[in-house]
């Protein structure tokens, strides 16, 4: 076989090849099994449709959160508006100006060396006089069972999950510092006689 006619067997051949692959596909598609296709079809629109409800639903929960999250915010500057209504206010300045009026008296504990139970002693019944004795001597027992108690309704909110912790803290926990400082032994001495006294502002200062 000469060069030319190898050529022309070849390409020949190429031709035959190039068109039998897509007449046979062609041969054998009606043969293909329709209701496979249709199962994996279906099986892909059921993943995508769940992968949408998915996203949908934690689109919701996230939504719920942050509403939940701007009702403790609300709450809790509910609570930090009424801490500057005027009978709070009141209390605090009386409570404020004892503290001022005793306030070297205040500093020299710490200067005196002392065990923890003697100094704990000592603060109880200087805070004892500071309540009873102080302010011409009407004393400021009254105040400070109101700023107490509002202690205790701020931690009430918060262990309800209807306040936010951190947003109070930011407002609050310095006033409820001062009062625990200064004031703790007394209070913790009221609860031989009132249960619970100051647990509510006590707790709040403990850390989470």
């Amino acid at each position: 076989m000469d060069s030319q006619s190898f050529f022309n067997l070849a390409v020949a051949r190429s031709r035959t090849t190039a068109i039998a692959v897509p007449q046979w596909f062609r041969a054998h598609a009606a043969n293909i099994d329709r209701a496979v296709l249709f199962k994996h079809g279906s099986i892909i629109v059921a993943v995508v449709s769940n992968i949408g409800l998915m996203t949908g639903i934690v689109f919701s929960i996230y939504q719920f959160l942050a509403y939940q999250q701007a009702d403790r915010v609300k709450y809790t500057f509910q609570y930090v508006e009424k801490y500057d209504d005027e009978r709070f206010l009141d209390a605090r300045r009386a409570v404020s100006e004892v503290l001022r009026s005793y306030e070297k008296k205040i500093a020299s504990f710490n200067t005196v060396r002392m065990n923890a139970d003697a100094e704990e002693k000592l603060r109880g019944r200087f805070a004892m006089f500071l309540v009873n004795d102080s302010n011409d001597k009407k004393g400021i027992a009254h105040e400070l069972d109101l700023l107490v108690s509002f202690f205790s309704g701020v931690q009430i909110c918060i262990e309800k999950k209807l306040c936010d912790k951190p947003v109070a803290n930011a407002f609050l926990k310095s006033h409820a510092d001062s009062l625990w400082t200064n004031f703790g032994p007394y209070i913790k001495g009221r609860r031989d006689t009132v249960d619970n006294y100051g647990l509510g502002l006590e707790l709040f200062l403990k850390p989470e």
